[in-house]
């Protein structure tokens, strides 16, 4: 579990990383800014692992997310250009280019799950039956 959600959380940063780094940062400056972004989220967002929800862990949840969503949103809409996805869309009847929303909502549920997996899965706080450690 471990290994996993330091997986998802390597995401969560990579993520960042390329949303920072489209502002114009250099790599080196892109990645010590997404670095100490994630870990700082990350930390408050602890809170609401423990049950200990305020306005911080909420909007800490919430800015992860978006920053995961604006780094996976250039890859995410080149999708249905890429041969898998043509080949699919033929041999399921899809239409060629998928509706804009249904991009934006995958993308969404996405970055909400790298947002919100991470830590927990690291630390071992998910169980089957939802009780806590």
């Amino acid at each position: 579990m471990k290994a996993s959600g330091l997986a998802i959380w390597c995401f969560g940063l990579y993520f960042t990383f390329e949303f920072v780094a489209s502002m114009g940062f250099s790599f080196v400056a892109a990645l010590a800014v997404s670095a100490v972004l994630q870990v700082t989220l990350t930390a408050t967002e602890s809170f609401l692992w423990k049950r200990q929800v305020n306005a911080a862990t909420i909007g800490a949840l919430v800015v992860d997310a978006a920053l995961n969503f604006l780094g996976m949103w250039e890859t995410f809409k080149k999708i249905p250009a890429t041969p898998s996805y043509q080949m699919l869309a033929g041999d399921f009847g899809l239409p060629a280019t998928p509706p804009l929303i249904a991009l934006v909502v995958v993308c969404l549920a996405a970055s909400l799950f790298v947002a919100r997996v991470a830590e927990p899965l690291f630390l071992g706080g998910f169980e089957l039956r939802g009780r806590e450690r």
